[in-house]
């Protein structure tokens, strides 16, 4: 087989750069070791409810906004349906031991005056935060087309001061700093840990629209495959990528498990840096590196329950709930915080087949890997009594302390749980964290371009997690392709 472009891993970088490459005129295979494309993205059915894993809500989505404009230049736009969330509270924090509540709403004049109306003696600090925040956002042209694009925006910008030190420097309220630490959630970075910059630039999508999807993730992984399809993308699913064939310095190809060889020119490979260090050829690369990889900390994993619900609460469909526990956001990422201590996440599913009454509701709580680390060598539909047993308790306390903290989810039916096992399983990581490896301040991430020619990474890895930033981590791979200027100027000329 021969092709222009092999894409590693079809998630959603590895989706978008396929798309991009094709709509450029390279002919693209892309290869998938699961059965299906996008087993993450695209969730999943139990008894007729559509649950999302990978996809609950996306910012920037509104008519002209950057996300928008992406969904637009890629042609997905047609296939969706964006739901917009409640714009006066979309994510609802509610602490636990002070009986606190905050309605976090969309729209930065709307997010300044409810701050203000909480904590009215923290207006000049918050005024400061909020115009970082937008600064810091605006500054990117893959997130800002009316940005001056330089060289340096081929690669990930560092930046050596943390959010922790920006709150703790703007902001002398310990509950005004927490709730703008919240989002940390979101990316699976600490506080004192994440650099400023990339924390604003995940963040800085919510402060303008956000909406959910109709159908969830599924519905974007469907709009994708349409359009590969359309572009004559081919897909192998079911085909696991295992190493790549090089002459000198210079990619020839990418070997699979099953011994084919794709000869190619180009690869994208979009998987998380540890387990792309196993297939990398050390005559070319430095031991170094291939240390530096494998030894990337990766982000916190989670424990999730999938259940539903007869009548729930209007409230439950417009908006998500966050339990907080403590006002320490950074303790949320240390692993010897007790389970009983650690946020909550809850979400209701945007996707249920017609006719389905019911609605499905998420809940998913942090975990570190260690958890189940005894567990490390099952799999899928082979996992030992043990853990059958574990899995069954702390899913129970979970479903018990959303319960207790949120009485609208009193009678929900588990249907399905999953933990860092399953995550690490689906999601081909090293340790099942949800957002690869950490963007933090002390630890470097790999940059798009390496040192065998043709071989280029994406991921959330490599410049960002969540849904924003890991399709622009794989327009930055291809800016460095294709050029920049092929690839801002398609986004800017869309209307």
């Amino acid at each position: 087989m021969h092709t222009d472009f092999t894409v590693i891993g079809s998630g959603m970088s590895g989706l978008t750069a396929a798309l991009v490459l094709a709509k450029h005129g390279r002919s693209v295979t892309l290869v998938e070791r699961h059965p299906h494309p996008a087993p993450v993205l695209r969730g999943f059915t139990r008894q007729g409810i559509y649950f999302d894993t990978g996809f609950h809500y996306a910012g920037s989505l509104g008519d002209g906004e950057i996300l928008d404009r992406y969904l637009r230049y890629l042609g997905l736009a047609p296939h969706l349906r964006k739901i917009p969330l409640n714009p006066e509270g979309f994510d609802i924090m509610r602490y636990t031991q002070s009986g606190f509540e905050f309605s976090f709403p969309y729209g930065v004049e709307r997010i300044r005056q409810a701050l203000l109306q909480a904590f009215p003696s923290e207006l000049q600090g918050i005024d400061a935060f909020l115009n970082k925040v937008q600064q810091s956002f605006a500054s990117s042209p893959f997130l800002n087309p009316g940005a001056r694009y330089t060289a340096e925006h081929a690669f990930p910008e560092m930046d050596s001061e943390s959010l922790g030190e920006v709150l703790a420097r703007l902001l002398p309220n310990e509950l005004c700093r927490s709730l703008l630490g919240v989002h940390c959630l979101l990316h699976g970075t600490a506080p004192e840990e994440v650099p400023f910059l990339l924390h604003a630039r995940i963040v800085g999508s919510y402060f303008e629209t956000v909406c959910a999807l109709e159908g969830g993730g599924r519905s974007l992984v469907n709009a994708f495959l349409q359009e590969l399809k359309r572009l004559g993308v081919t897909v192998l699913c079911g085909r696991e990528a295992t190493g790549f064939e090089h002459s000198d310095d210079i990619l020839t190809g990418v070997r699979l498990a099953d011994g084919e060889v794709i000869n190619c020119s180009g690869c994208v490979a979009t998987l998380h840096p540890a387990k792309l260090a196993a297939m990398l050829p050390q005559s070319v690369f430095r031991q170094t590196y291939l240390r530096r990889l494998q030894a990337l900390e990766e982000t916190p994993s989670a424990y999730m329950i999938f259940g539903k619900l007869d009548n729930p609460p209007p409230t439950l469909l417009d908006r998500n709930y966050f339990v907080l526990p403590r006002t320490d956001i950074d303790s949320y990422f240390r692993p010897d915080t007790p389970f009983d201590e650690l946020p909550i996440y809850i979400s209701a599913s945007h996707g249920s087949e017609s006719g389905t009454s019911k609605t499905g509701v998420i809940l998913l709580a942090a975990a570190p890997p260690n958890q189940v680390a005894r567990w490390t060598d099952s799999r899928l539909g082979a996992r030992p009594p043990e853990y059958v047993e574990f899995k069954r308790d702390i899913l129970a306390r979970l479903q018990e302390r959303a319960e207790r903290h949120c009485p609208e989810l009193r009678g929900m039916a588990l249907l399905e749980g999953a933990t860092p096992l399953t995550f690490r399983d689906y999601a081909n990581s090293q340790l099942g964290g949800l957002y690869g490896a950490s963007h933090k301040i002390t630890q470097s991430s790999p940059m798009p371009r390496t040192k065998l020619k043709g071989l280029y990474l994406a991921g959330q890895s490599i410049i960002a997690p969540g849904v924003l930033g890991t399709l622009i981590s794989a327009m930055v791979t291809c800016a460095n392709i294709l050029g920049a200027e092929n690839i801002l100027q398609g986004l800017h000329e869309c209307p």
